[in-house]
């Protein structure tokens, strides 16, 4: 690490308005190309069209009933064999 870094890294930041922060906000940032040469950030991000793509007018059925069904049948289930011990309880 460069002396110079060093000295602004080894404590935590205690505010926005700190020098090296206000700094650091300050910065152009550059990106290194493979070739090894600094370019501005922004040639390497560009920037994606505003427009969205259109969202379809109905979403697609792909869920099933089958868990439904299911719970149903659960359902009879467990009321069958509630019925079954409330009557055998009766008698």
């Amino acid at each position: 690490m460069p002396a110079e870094l060093a000295a602004n890294t080894m404590q935590p930041a205690t505010t926005m308005r700190e020098p090296n922060v206000v700094e650091m906000s300050n910065t152009i940032l550059k990106a290194q190309t493979p070739s090894e040469e600094e370019i501005e950030i922004t040639e390497v991000f560009t920037a994606l069209d505003d427009s969205a793509p259109a969202l379809p007018a109905e979403l697609p059925k792909t869920a099933s009933s089958l868990p439904l069904v299911g719970l149903v049948g659960f359902l009879s289930l467990a009321t069958a064999v509630a019925l079954r011990l409330s009557m055998t309880r009766a008698k």
